[in-house]
């Protein structure tokens, strides 16, 4: 805890000019075990306004919020692993329940886009002799209109789209941004044309 008992004679504090009647000024560490999550800062129009029993009472109330941020925080992460979960649980069952490719391919699609929730999820198979990728699902998300698949499987020379021959060859995850002045023209066009 730090307290300034008169701001004017601490060389940490800074003027607010939202604050220009504090005279006084207490700051707390939002703790949870070892990490710092946080400050709280308090401050008065009374100079000396802050005694030992101020910093315990607040440290209590800060603690307490340390320990909703981190409940609320450990609370999201369930919440996201149950998602990822239940999207496996979602995509097993599902493709588990038919032998034909074309349909798993579809479905996989219809999954990906639903569960994570994207406007598109393509899922092409690389023709190594010929170097070309062949879409082979291609689910369009729309809640207005779920359920849609665009049959149309389009065939891309890879040589033409380096990003994608890195993600082949390299076998690395790649986020593409179509707003990415970095990104590959014809990266770009594709991205754009999907």
């Amino acid at each position: 805890a730090h307290i300034a008992p008169d701001v004017h004679q601490d060389s940490l504090y800074r003027q607010e000019p939202d604050l220009p009647a504090t005279y006084s000024e207490l700051a707390l560490p939002l703790m949870m075990q070892d990490k710092l999550l946080g400050v709280l800062d308090v401050q008065s129009q009374i100079e000396n306004d802050f005694q030992a029993e101020d910093v315990a009472a607040l440290q209590l109330m800060v603690d307490q919020v340390a320990l909703a941020l981190e409940n609320s925080h450990l609370f999201a992460t369930v919440r996201s692993r149950l998602t990822e979960l239940e999207t496996l649980f979602s995509l097993s069952e599902t493709l588990s329940s038919t032998l034909d490719v074309n349909e798993i391919y579809r479905r996989a699609t219809r999954i990906f886009a639903e569960r994570m929730p994207v406007i598109r999820a393509v899922i092409s198979e690389w023709d190594q002799e010929q170097d070309l990728l062949i879409t082979k699902g291609n689910y369009f998300f729309d809640p207005g209109k779920p359920g849609e698949y665009e049959i149309a499987y389009l065939v891309f020379p890879v040589a033409d789209y380096p990003a994608s021959r890195q993600v082949l060859v390299q076998h690395q995850t790649i986020e593409y941004q179509i707003n990415d002045p970095a990104l590959d023209l014809s990266q770009r066009e594709l991205l754009e044309l999907m």
